[in-house]
């Protein structure tokens, strides 16, 4: 369990890295054996009904959320913040 004083805001904060560093312990992408032994950092996770979007490197990326290799969707270099719609079909 975490505990964290102060703000809702903080605490929401503290909760997406937690959320986001078990990303990054369990989703793996799918790299050459040279690339798996860099570290990354997946930012901004965003959950719908049956996928995560996160932020990496730029580019925003979705993987089931039953696990598997995670597909790049955009390729600008500059986007960050992935939100699913409301509904979830978008």
């Amino acid at each position: 369990m975490v505990a964290v004083s102060g703000s809702p805001r903080r605490a929401v904060s503290a909760l997406m890295n937690i959320f986001a560093l078990a990303l990054f312990l369990a989703l793996p992408l799918s790299l050459s054996s040279a690339e798996k032994h860099e570290l990354f950092l997946f930012r901004d996770p965003s959950l719908s009904r049956t996928q995560i979007a996160f932020s990496y490197a730029g580019n925003i990326w979705v993987v089931s959320r039953d696990g598997g290799d995670a597909q790049r969707v955009t390729t600008g270099g500059h986007e960050f913040i992935p939100r699913f719609s409301p509904d979830g079909t978008q």
